[in-house]
């Protein structure tokens, strides 16, 4: 079949942010055309909100930015909370370091 690729990329993009966010096609799909731009945009962010509510995936990034840090850092055994906004803080403040270096 002679799909364009652009419709698959479209449609998978959209199949990937509602997975993540509720989203209406007829806001990215009009006149037979995707809005590529929209969708990705909105995909960021969808991405970044979900990210923000994984600690544990959160930790992996970080680790990988910041090799000196260390679960204990974020997260108390005691008590099994993890100190969500010690962590997004210096997820940013790490990426922000690493975007900025380029």
């Amino acid at each position: 079949g002679g799909k364009k690729g652009g419709k698959d990329k479209g449609a998978e993009k959209f199949a990937e942010l509602q997975e993540l966010q509720p989203a209406n096609q007829e806001d990215y799909f009009d006149s037979g055309e995707w809005d590529m731009e929209g969708l990705e945009e909105d995909l960021k962010i969808a991405r970044e909100g979900s990210f923000l509510k994984d600690p544990e995936r959160m930790m992996t990034l970080l680790k990988g930015l910041a090799a000196r840090t260390s679960k204990e850092d974020y997260y108390d055994k005691a008590t099994k909370k993890w100190d969500m906004a010690g962590l997004q803080e210096d997820l940013q403040l790490v990426m922000g370091e690493k975007s900025s270096s380029r």
